[in-house]
């Protein structure tokens, strides 16, 4: 089940699974992130409007 307020973060999603060797593993491809980080836990969106933080 999705909350309601997180629908237009997620709407297009596409989640995949690559197996490449022993690295393989789900892949998130996201329409709605127009920036993310580099470890792939985070993402912002056009309208973010918050503070950029570095990943942890």
């Amino acid at each position: 089940m999705v909350h309601t307020n997180s629908i237009p973060y997620i709407e297009g999603l596409q989640i995949d699974y690559e197996d490449r060797g022993m690295i393989g593993g789900f892949t998130l491809n996201n329409p709605n992130a127009k920036a993310s980080c580099g470890c792939g836990a985070s993402f912002r969106m056009e309208n973010y409007r918050g503070e950029v933080k570095k990943c942890e």
